[in-house]
């Protein structure tokens, strides 16, 4: 928004000649600025805040309820936007479990944001094993860097490859971050750590469970996008 908006301004407001030194200096930044911070106040930000309200408080209606509900729910809105504000929101409610010792949530956040980049890396193993061509050449270069990203905890390596099929690989990550998150909750994995990707496997009290949980959930994610 911001970048089509200053370069809407600059074709738009003449200036004399004298003057035009400043305006990439000055007048673009400020009034660029100045119209995306209101539009994200007043317009953008309105739904994105009861967006945000809404998940917070389902999050917290669910802790007294089922443990694997709460897992499937926290996987998957720790999954679908990849980062987003979505993700944003469900970390800063498992932080806040996380400061009154109950790290399972974050855990299963940490574990469900390495679902895409695994689970699309495992999908282009077994196209090859079963001689399936869902890749572009182009797109198994870019897995190269998105498996060693995702086991960091960095989704955005994936972004090339999920932005050509978004749907149907958002639809892939949601059922297989349900089922990680769902199995963390199941198995009680703890972590003190709070992002890391497999960095955090020495603090894990169930790292090996962990993993698995990881992997399954891998696993469904790559079988439904290669299916």
């Amino acid at each position: 928004l911001a970048g089509y908006l200053a370069n809407y301004l600059k074709n738009t407001i003449k200036l004399p000649s004298w003057f035009e030194g400043i305006k990439p200096m000055l007048i673009l930044p400020f009034l660029t600025t100045l119209i995306v911070g209101l539009v994200m106040r007043y317009i953008i930000g309105i739904p994105i805040n009861a967006l945000q309200g809404f998940i917070t408080s389902t999050l917290t209606t669910l802790q007294g309820g089922s443990i694997l509900v709460l897992g499937l729910v926290v996987g998957i809105l720790s999954a679908v936007d990849y980062g987003g504000p979505i993700n944003k929101v469900v970390f800063v409610f498992c932080l806040g479990l996380m400061s009154e010792g109950y790290t399972t949530p974050m855990n299963a956040l940490i574990s469900a944001s390495m679902i895409a980049p695994l689970g699309l890396t495992i999908c282009y193993l077994l196209s090859r094993i079963v001689k399936k061509e869902i890749f572009s050449s182009d797109e198994a270069n870019a897995l190269k860097s998105a498996f060693i990203m995702g086991c960091c905890q960095i989704t955005e390596g994936s972004y090339p490859i999920i932005l050509n099929d978004l749907v149907r690989i958002t639809i892939c990550t949601a059922i297989g971050a349900a089922i990680n998150g769902a199995l963390v909750f199941y198995w009680e994995c703890t972590n003190p750590i709070a992002w890391g990707g497999f960095f955090t496997i020495p603090g894990q009290n169930h790292p090996g469970l962990w993993t698995i949980a990881l992997l399954i959930g891998s696993c469904v994610f790559a079988v439904l996008c290669l299916f």
